[in-house]
This record gives structure tokens, C-alpha cells and sequence, in this order.
């Protein structure tokens, strides 16, 4: 069984094996899916990711967010390693933070458990939900107040990968949070009521 780090290098070099054909269809497959769920009819609000490098794409998504005025949010990271989330509609003046990852001018955040349903960016992910992130820890971080039993507010969270990227299991510490919902080229898998309800 691979390392945490290994499994993680392994994984990010089986998604840069992909075509560039096939990336663009699963692309549009993934934000198909995102689309015709129920998350932008139930969903109050949105944050998602600017790709870079190879992760998914979410362009379009955003694009239909901006045309039906639902609310979407782009995370900006701080110097504490957590991230604070602000509002993007789609031609809106982004720039690139110290990892190269484009991030709009913060003005009036809002915190995570502000935010109605969180897109997020993956390494790996499991059948559990367990997630496999960059390893900067920004996301377990920021939404480690959903680990408390009494935390009554806090937004579904959605995988977004290709399903080469899932494994049969990842290792989760207790400071890991899971996912509620992954979607991949061939569709939306649920791992909670939550998600069962919203998607």
C-alpha cells in the first residue's frame, strides 16, 4: 500500500496522463452533472475553485451560476492557512497568490459555514468520502468547526475529480473532513443524507 505522499504523486501523474481530448469531454461531463443536479435549485450559495494545472475544471459551472444570479464564491487563502471565501461572477478580475492559484480581491468575506455548498478540488478520494487533497491542509483547516457534534450550520461538501482518481482507500486522520458527494465524468456518487437531500 502506497504512502499518503506517494499515493499522492501517483495520482496527480495519472491525471496529467490524460489527453487532452479526454479531459475536455470529462470536463464537460463533470460540469453537466453539476449542472443538472440539484444543487444550484436548493443550494442558497456556492463556492467552487479556479483550476490549475490539471484539476477539474469548474469554468462553466461558474458561467451558469453568474447567468441564474446564484450566489458563488471563490476561496482566498490567508496567512493563518485557512481560507476565507468571496463572491466571483464570471469576468471579474482575478490574481494569482503566492502558489500561482488565481484568487479574486478579498473584500466582505464570508466564512465557510456562511456557505451553502463547497466544491472542492481533489487529489484522490475513497468510497468512504475520505478525501486526498494537495496536503497543505487549507480545507481540513477551515472546516474543522464541522467536526463538532453540535455544529449545526455547515455547507455539503463536493469532490471534484476524474474517477482515475478514485482508490479503494484512503487513511483519514481525525483531523481529516470528509466529503458529503464526489463527482466524476460519470456522475455524482453520495455519501451521506445530506447529500442524498441537496443533489
Amino acid at each position: 500500500m502506497l504512502s499518503l505522499p506517494d499515493l499522492r504523486k501517483y495520482l496527480r501523474h495519472q491525471r496529467v496522463l490524460l489527453s487532452a481530448s479526454n479531459r475536455i469531454h470529462f470536463n464537460h461531463l463533470i460540469n453537466q452533472h453539476l449542472v443538472n443536479s440539484k444543487l444550484l435549485i436548493r443550494c442558497s450559495s456556492i463556492a467552487s475553485y479556479l483550476a490549475t494545472n490539471t484539476e477539474v475544471d469548474l469554468l462553466p459551472m461558474i458561467k451558469v451560476c453568474s447567468d441564474r444570479r446564484v450566489p458563488h464564491f471563490l476561496p482566498v487563502t490567508q496567512k493563518n492557512h485557512r481560507l476565507l471565501f468571496h463572491h466571483y461572477r464570471c469576468g471579474e478580475h482575478v490574481y494569482p497568490n503566492k502558489y500561482g492559484i488565481l484568487e479574486p480581491a478579498l473584500q466582505q468575506p464570508r466564512q465557510a459555514k456562511f456557505v451553502a455548498a463547497i466544491i472542492l478540488p481533489l487529489v484522490g478520494f475513497d468510497a468512504e468520502g475520505n478525501r486526498l487533497g494537495m496536503g497543505g491542509g487549507y480545507y481540513d483547516r477551515t472546516l474543522a468547526f464541522s467536526r463538532d457534534i453540535n455544529c449545526r450550520q455547515r455547507p455539503i461538501l463536493i469532490g471534484a475529480a476524474y474517477q482515475l482518481q478514485k482508490v479503494d482507500r484512503i487513511h483519514s486522520n481525525n483531523w481529516d473532513i470528509p466529503l458529503d458527494a464526489a463527482v466524476t465524468e460519470e456522475g455524482i456518487t453520495l455519501f451521506t443524507k445530506r447529500a442524498k437531500f441537496l443533489l
